[in-house]
């Protein structure tokens, strides 16, 4: 009577190793702060530790800039809202 619950056993733990793969394999979010960067360079903007990344919808989802000099163009909002729709147009 043994064999038959340690093949039940077997395959719960085979689903249960597949179901945590998966859930391991999630995507991270992609690092997309040089293309943010080069974005904000191309428009006269100087910065300095830009960090971005992109979730698994194509959104920026985390966004940190330090301006140092904002040159011709107003960073905010005009910048940073062109910039974050260049970068998730293109991703």
């Amino acid at each position: 009577m043994n064999a038959p619950h340690r093949g039940r056993r077997a395959g719960l733990a085979l689903l249960l190793a597949a179901a945590l793969a998966l859930t391991g394999c999630q995507n991270a979010p992609r690092d997309v702060s040089a293309d943010f960067d080069d974005c904000l360079t191309r428009h006269g903007v100087v910065t300095q530790d830009v960090e971005a990344t992109l979730g698994s919808d194509g959104t920026i989802e985390t966004l940190s800039v330090v301006i140092v000099s904002e040159g011709d163009v107003a960073y905010e909002p005009a910048l940073r809202l062109a910039c974050t729709a260049e970068v998730e147009e293109n991703s």
